[in-house]
């Protein structure tokens, strides 16, 4: 295995275990504060994604297609999900929030 070989599978690691960790500090957001808004927008998280969608295809070419077509399918469905958080108002940032008039949460 050559170097760009391993600095792929580390990218594709690290990037899981920090896509993971978003979603476990969004869950433990949701369910802790009855709020719908935080201090930052958690649409930047989506940056998470798209850099390990982009490894996971790059690294299918080389092995192990079948955990990074898993990875890429978590990619994309967190992509769609925080994007459903973002339009539905589950969860938002402040000022997006006041922008839209302050609504409560749906759920």
């Amino acid at each position: 295995m050559n170097v760009f070989a391993k600095l792929l599978v580390t990218a594709s690691y690290l990037l899981t275990a920090f896509g993971v960790a978003f979603w476990g500090f969004i869950i433990f957001r949701i369910t802790k504060y009855p709020e719908n808004y935080m201090g930052f927008s958690p649409m930047p998280g989506v940056f998470i994604f798209i850099a390990l969608l982009v490894v996971a295809f790059v690294n299918v070419r080389r092995d192990e297609q079948r955990n990074q077509l898993i990875l890429a399918v978590f990619a994309i469905f967190s992509c769609i999900t925080l994007w459903a958080f973002d339009y539905f108002n589950i969860l938002i940032g402040y000022e997006s929030w006041l922008a839209k008039g302050m609504p409560d949460r749906p759920l």
